[in-house]
């Protein structure tokens, strides 16, 4: 008897919305089928007790309903923000799939310059997904204003997190498009400006092990493979692959970039200043931070550039923070792989690469942070096809296809 009794209070604790709202509406319409035909056959303290009655349980059912859809939270920015970016951006996706073959690879020929051949297809598909989501946020309500800067980075990674949480194995999801485009991995990306290294599958918080400064910049040309999408390197980008990394283990950073020459650009009057300023031990955050990249994948998908040939922007990390630390470390506490499992994968064509960068004004680089992803989105210049399309009435289309 105890038990089903405790079970009773358990079903309408967890589920007491639900019967609130469920009784409201039948005590409402009871209430309404009593007093059909009665009203002037009651005096009117009868008919006022009644409007009451009637009137609370309409409110009732009102707040219950209210409560089943909020969920009993708070209508956040995040909330009301994602309630527009979703469905806008699933809605255009699905428009934009219609668009003839021609017509995509025209919307996107210039972001298609680098990307790989063998993946044109699922490269156009991407760069038109990011088409969607920048128009999705820029239809986003603004949040409100806030009074502290925890305030502001709540609610920016409040609807980050939402957003990686669209399932990254659909393709056409945002969480899948932001990994294409920007190298957003939804496991470690913490959008605070600060990189997170892999670990195994644990539920525990480790967003305090982030430490590195991390920015975005754009995707350029560290080598220049000639016939390939990266004719000639950047001139201020270097880059450094390996195919073993034993040797160099316990060599730090530094070590390794004074000693060890890039493919291209020793002799270049850029890299000796870079070199010479790690050699003197200067402070490589002056002015511009000099910045640094490592990664490690198959040799033959390498076209010459710092990252994905398809992505729009990657991450580096600030060179001053990893300058004196080991080679391997900084591998690890950059989110890449173990150099050192280099040889021991299915991948024999695996390289460990190392790219640096030294940007010459602040615009071309970012902190890799959520504030500045959803600036960039909204700055950014969308297609008028796609907008057209993305903003078409639904009853327009319909009679369109119809036609």
């Amino acid at each position: 008897m105890e038990q089903t009794a405790q079970g009773l209070v358990d079903i309408i604790s967890e589920q007491g919305v639900f019967l609130g709202a469920g009784a409201s509406l039948l005590f409402f319409f009871l209430q309404v089928y009593l007093d059909v035909g009665r009203v002037e056959a009651r005096g009117w303290a009868d008919n006022l007790k009644s409007a009451a009655l009637l009137l609370g349980a309409l409110v009732t059912m009102i707040f219950a309903f209210y409560s089943l859809h909020s969920e009993y939270e708070r209508n956040t920015y995040a909330g009301a923000a994602e309630s527009v970016i979703v469905p806008y951006y699933r809605n255009c996706v699905e428009r934009v799939s219609e668009f003839a073959p021609e017509v995509k690879n025209e919307i996107v020929r210039a972001r298609l310059a680098r990307a790989n051949p063998l993946a044109a297809d699922e490269n156009t598909s991407s760069l038109l997904q990011l088409e969607c989501l920048a128009l999705a946020v820029q239809r986003a309500p603004p949040g409100e204003d806030q009074t502290t800067q925890v305030g502001w980075l709540m609610q920016d990674v409040g609807l980050g997190d939402r957003l990686l949480r669209t399932d990254p194995n659909d393709p056409t999801s945002i969480s899948a498009t932001l990994y294409e485009m920007f190298g957003i991995n939804t496991d470690k990306y913490l959008g605070i400006g600060r990189s997170l290294e892999i670990s195994g599958d644990t539920p525990d918080p480790r967003y305090h092990e982030a430490t590195l400064s991390e920015y975005w910049v754009a995707n350029d040309c560290a080598i220049g493979i000639e016939g390939g999408a990266c004719a000639e390197r950047a001139y201020n980008v270097w880059g450094w692959r390996f195919s073993s990394f034993e040797a160099l283990e316990n060599q730090t950073v530094r070590q390794l970039l004074t000693a060890v020459p890039p493919e291209q650009g020793e002799n270049t009057p850029e890299f000796q200043q870079l070199r010479t300023r790690l050699q003197k031990g200067e402070n490589l955050n002056s002015t511009t931070p000099a910045l640094v990249r490592f990664h490690l994948f198959p040799q033959n998908y390498y076209v010459g550039t710092v990252g994905r040939p398809e992505a729009l922007e990657v991450f580096f990390l600030s060179l001053q923070d990893t300058a004196d630390l080991s080679v391997r470390e900084a591998f690890l506490r950059s989110g890449a792989d173990d150099p050192l499992q280099l040889r021991r994968r299915d991948t024999p064509d695996n390289r460990a690469f190392i790219w640096v960068y030294v940007p010459t004004t602040p615009s071309e680089y970012r902190l890799a942070t959520w504030r500045n992803l959803f600036a960039y989105l909204r700055g950014m210049r969308v297609d008028e096809r796609v907008r057209e399309v993305a903003d078409r009435p639904t009853w327009e289309r319909f009679f369109q296809r119809r036609s």
